[in-house]
């Protein structure tokens, strides 16, 4: 038996498939649901360490390699359309720029007009652009980086995505504000060491290239030969493995819960999963480690230092052909914001290989978020 599927495929595209013309946060929740899912995903190390923020009405996260993504959305809760700006932190990456809107019912043909709310401003195409549909709800498309764009994003109050020909809507034109594009365009500089050096988005000197250091090393997670054949698992968890949850578990007495899971990680290492919390989404599990008659808490180590419990794992998933787990923390109901994480199994725990995290729940798909973290798989 293995885990229960998560929302990382099938379901998160369900999920984040949702109406987001109506995913609309009132102004006076927006701070509570940010406050709340900063706090869930953050620690103090992790915090200290500014790894990502909220500068006003963007968005910007950076990894532990030093790539960057900063995220621009429409003011007073206009989650319609956001511009994504990712840079990689090699002295000569060149910033990638892509405008997603939003809406039911978007045609194949559709094109966008985009546009300054300043005609002086330049840097975007002088044409309407064809986009690239993700789905009958999502639309893509690209813009060149260049220095009048830069300029622009430093100078500019907003950004108009007019669909030409589309359904006007009794919403007008989608604005993406650029209300916090100059901090967070300095964000990426400092994360990325650019302050000073011809390569920097906002904070430009006379350094040349060369005096950006290079991305730290990626570090490395071996993981352990997937198990082939064995016994049948058992059906029943063994009772130290209960006993244990129990321990761990909210107040769930009387409410439906998954049954528990396991999977063969080695010929003599079983891996348990146990619900312990059940709430509308975010099914949390605790995970034991069984083996010669002994239980122990399988930990997920992460060397973030961003997880409360070490054995805990929210709507896990694991891969037996790649001794992988995934986890998917939802930070809403539909989907568009939390965090994607996946852990390489070692022979002795867990090991954090990559994660994607999103703070912002702006109505951006997980396959636009963020990555905070990467090791490369041996």
């Amino acid at each position: 038996m293995t885990a229960p599927a998560s929302p990382m495929n099938r379901a998160v595209r369900r999920a984040t498939k949702s109406r987001y013309s109506s995913c609309r946060i009132p102004d006076a929740m927006r701070p509570l649901i940010g406050l709340t899912l900063l706090l869930l995903l953050a620690s103090p190390a992790t915090a200290a360490r500014e790894r990502f923020k909220q500068l006003r009405d963007w968005y910007v996260s950076c990894d532990n390699l030093r790539a960057c993504t900063a995220f621009g959305f429409g003011a007073e809760s206009d989650d319609r359309a956001h511009l994504r700006i990712a840079r990689g932190a090699e002295a000569d990456a060149v910033p990638e720029v892509t405008v997603t809107l939003m809406r039911d019912g978007l045609d194949a043909g559709a094109r966008l007009k985009l546009s300054f709310g300043d005609p002086a401003l330049g840097g975007l195409p002088p044409e309407p652009v064809a986009v690239r549909l993700v789905d009958e709800d999502t639309a893509v498309v690209r813009i060149p980086w260049s220095e009048a764009l830069a300029a622009a994003l430093r100078k500019g109050e907003m950004l108009r995505v007019e669909e030409v020909g589309g359904a006007p809507g009794g919403d007008g034109v989608p604005k993406i504000s650029l209300a916090g594009a100059v901090a967070s365009l300095l964000f990426m500089d400092e994360q990325q060491k650019r302050v000073g050096t011809v390569t920097a988005l906002a904070a430009k000197g006379a350094k040349p290239a060369s005096a950006v250091p290079a991305p730290p090393a990626m570090p490395v997670v071996r993981v352990a030969k997937p198990v082939t054949g064995g016994a049948p698992l058992p059906k029943t968890p063994p009772a130290a493995v209960l006993a244990a949850a129990r321990k761990a578990a909210a107040d769930i007495d009387g409410v439906s819960r998954p049954e528990p899971f396991a999977v063969r990680l080695s010929a003599t290492q079983t891996l348990w999963g146990v619900a312990i919390e059940v709430p509308a989404y975010n099914i949390r599990y605790a995970l034991y480690l069984a083996e010669g008659g002994r239980v122990r808490p399988a930990v997920l180590h992460d060397p973030q230092g961003t997880r409360d419990a070490a054995n805990e794992a929210t709507l896990p998933e694991f891969d037996s052909a790649t001794n992988t787990l995934r986890t998917f923390y939802r930070g809403r109901g539909i989907g568009d914001c939390g965090a994607i994480s996946e852990w390489g199994w070692d022979g002795s725990r867990f090991r954090l290989i990559s994660e994607i995290l999103m703070a912002e729940c702006r109505g951006v798909r997980p396959e636009h978020w963020p990555t905070s973290y990467r090791a490369r798989r041996e």
